[in-house]
């Protein structure tokens, strides 16, 4: 039976299932939340590892190089996050960035971009709790 999503009610989104911006979202969320603390973990290396075995190698190497080159600002890739409009992929991307930073415990400098996204994507963020 397939999974189902936030309530019951349809399927859950899937990583297979982004787009392309979705992904660039993703990456560069990502890289924001593991580089606020200033720490790589191992256990956040572990988290990318799964997530790059999720999306298959060069996928995720893509969307990592091209979150790198055009996310060189905070601002660049808030502007980003904010064009994201699928609320299920917003979900699953707030998900996927709280499990990667709660894997070493939660510090305040990588709660700033979390709270951040969490006003920013309101329906999604109470799809988490």
């Amino acid at each position: 039976m397939a999974s189902r999503g936030p309530g019951g009610y349809g399927p859950r989104m899937d990583l297979s299932d982004f787009s392309v911006d979705e992904d660039l979202a993703l990456l560069g969320l990502m890289r924001a939340v593991v580089r606020a603390d200033g720490e790589y973990s191992p256990a956040e290396r572990g988290e990318m590892k799964k997530l790059r075995e999720e999306m298959g190698a060069s996928r995720f190497d893509v969307a990592v190089g091209v979150a790198t080159e055009r996310f060189t600002s905070l601002a660049a890739l808030k502007e980003h996050a904010a064009s994201i409009e699928r609320v299920d992929a917003q979900s699953r991307i707030l998900r996927r960035l709280v499990s990667v930073a709660a894997s070493d415990g939660v510090t305040d400098d990588e709660e700033k971009p979390l709270r951040w996204l969490a006003r920013a994507w309101p329906e999604a963020s109470l799809q988490v709790k």
